[in-house]
């Protein structure tokens, strides 16, 4: 029997579907691993943009520590004296301008990064008010948003942190301890912020 006798008694049938079949098989594969590769790109990509802005907030946070603290370490002057105390919070770094970035974190967790920085000019606005209107009150209100603002901004790179698996900050010095006591502070002595 010759060769082309052989190829003509084949069950084309079986040949064909064998074919389709690994086609099937081989495209299904192949875009499994695709579909894996991207993923994994994906969420590469959305821990490096976590881990940026928790940084950033992180540092944020330690910035009103500081502004707090050394607010409450400012001499008493007499009561001719103007007291020099901080009245502005830190300004809020830029945040990185990555839209792949922003689209790979968490939806919910971008949307109170970028309300965040809104937040803090309306307490800015609220601080200058005082500033114009109510100068008792203003160096105990004043401490107390930039320790409020101090805490959302650790517990919203807490937040980022553990969303997107990256492992807890470790700073040297516990400010969001001295932020949840100054703000306490604060609260027994005026009550809690009333907002709006």
């Amino acid at each position: 029997m010759s060769w082309w006798q052989i190829i003509l008694h084949w069950d084309w049938a079986s040949v064909g579907k064998s074919a389709l079949g690994a086609g099937l098989g081989t495209g299904a594969v192949g875009g499994l691993l695709l579909f894996l590769r991207d993923r994994r790109r994906q969420r590469s990509l959305a821990a490096y943009m976590a881990l940026r802005l928790a940084v950033l907030l992180e540092a944020y946070a330690a910035r009103c520590a500081e502004v707090v603290c050394g607010n409450a370490h400012v001499p008493h002057p007499s009561e001719t004296e103007l007291i020099q105390r901080d009245t502005t919070l830190p300004e809020l770094p830029r945040y990185p301008e990555d839209l792949d970035g922003w689209r790979a974190i968490d939806a919910i967790l971008t949307g109170r990064c970028l309300m965040f920085r809104n937040k803090l000019r309306s307490s800015q606005g609220i601080i200058d008010g005082m500033i114009a209107h109510d100068r008792g009150i203003l160096h105990s209100r004043f401490s107390g948003l930039a320790a409020e603002h101090g805490l959302e901004a650790w517990q919203l790179a807490a937040a980022l942190r553990h969303r997107h698996g990256i492992e807890t900050a470790d700073p040297l010095w516990d400010y969001a301890k001295q932020l949840k006591r100054m703000l306490e502070e604060t609260q027994k002595t005026h009550g809690p912020e009333k907002r709006d």
